[in-house]
């Protein structure tokens, strides 16, 4: 590409002033961004050795002897500002999308996400018994199929719901 079409490509990005207004779809190995020593999601502070290999904080920290663990090339890794904008940029749906969730997450925080995905399912808690879904559908699933009784009761606006199972008894709240 030349210089001019190159400048007139940054003066249009500079023009947008929102570089999210220039967003496409790609396909991408989602490993790419994972650290390729502990295969954990990389996130900023990303760190590369004089060749290009990535690795995350944690992991340069623990290499004590300089020495990457790829090429075995003595480094001082150095920060990766162009791999951090890149794993900023990548947004995934949460993996409850199927459950209601519209949540577009950076890909490296996309665990910590479903960790606490208010959309995550409930599971039915019989034994071989293969349901899941959300809060109340597990409520009807449990009423329907399993013919269990139940109670509400509004307590410091929390909804809590007792249900109990035979043989033996099982409540879950």
């Amino acid at each position: 590409m030349d210089r001019g079409r190159c400048s007139k490509r940054r003066e249009e990005a500079w023009q947008d002033g929102d570089s999210s207004a220039k967003r496409q779809s790609v396909t991408l190995g989602l490993e790419t961004l994972d650290c390729t020593v502990c295969s954990e999601p990389l996130k900023p502070p990303i760190f590369q050795c004089s060749l290009g290999h990535f690795l995350c904080l944690s992991c340069r920290c623990e290499i004590l002897d300089k020495k990457c663990h790829l090429c075995v090339v003595e480094t001082s890794f150095e920060r990766c500002f162009g791999m951090e904008h890149v794993v900023r940029s990548v947004t995934v749906l949460c993996s409850n999308a199927k459950y209601g969730c519209t949540e577009q997450v950076t890909y490296y925080q996309k665990e910590e996400h479903e960790k606490a995905c208010p959309k995550a399912p409930c599971f039915c808690p019989e034994s071989g018994c293969s349901f899941a879904g959300p809060t109340m559908a597990l409520l009807g699933h449990l009423t329907a199929q399993h013919k269990c009784p139940f109670s509400t009761s509004l307590a410091s606006g929390m909804v809590n719901m007792c249900l109990y199972f035979e043989p033996g008894l099982r409540v879950l709240h």
